[in-house]
């Protein structure tokens, strides 16, 4: 199930951001006024993971990586609203072909696509999805202020551990470890989300 990959996703990324030299013992030291904000994060990105894997999981990659340009929108925006940045004239250029590369969606689809057949409802997903990245990276700006990335990282992948280990638990999902033992793609994915 998806919650059962983005525990386990979740559980190794937080292995390796402990196993990063200096993060233990770095996240030791962050004060306990951002603690707070960082559970607000973690909540953000714990529903914009299962929103985003839902939708993954109901429609076609290329699809879902074109609605996942309007992160640029939102994140833009937010830049301008809450921080007060102001666009360069290529983001000015840029932001309309983004726009217009979401409205194509709707325009050029396919007579016999497979994108027929997507529900609203999981589009409206993927777009929540995207709003709360936003959100959040707004947040990493905002507590990055205080806060090394190697200190942001490894709390707020310890509390996303917590939240979806507690949503298997309450929703009695039954894990099926042999598949997930097995499937390397959730190793590779907790890599390059590290990495990155």
């Amino acid at each position: 199930s998806v919650v059962e990959v983005l525990f386990f996703y979740t559980l190794l990324g937080l292995i390796m951001s402990l196993m990063w030299p200096g993060s233990a013992a770095s996240a030791m030291e962050v004060d306990v006024s951002f603690m707070p904000w960082i559970i607000v994060k973690s909540f953000i990105i714990f529903l914009a993971w299962i929103l985003s894997f839902k939708a993954i999981k109901s429609m076609p990659v290329s699809m879902y990586g074109v609605l996942d340009m309007s992160r640029v929108i939102f994140a833009t925006s937010l830049g301008i609203i809450v921080l007060h940045e102001t666009l360069s004239v290529g983001q000015m250029i840029g932001l309309p072909l983004v726009l217009l590369g979401l409205f194509s969606l709707r325009i050029f689809k396919g007579s016999k696509s497979s994108e027929e057949h997507i529900e609203p409802k999981t589009v409206i997903l993927a777009l929540i999805s995207c709003l709360l990245n936003a959100v959040s990276g707004l947040m990493d700006k905002i507590l990055m202020k205080g806060l090394t990335s190697s200190q942001l990282q490894v709390w707020y992948m310890f509390f996303m551990v917590l939240m979806y280990g507690i949503y298997l638990l309450v929703s009695r999902t039954k894990i099926q470890w042999k598949t997930l033992v097995t499937n390397y793609w959730i190793v590779i994915l907790s890599v390059m989300f590290i990495v990155a």
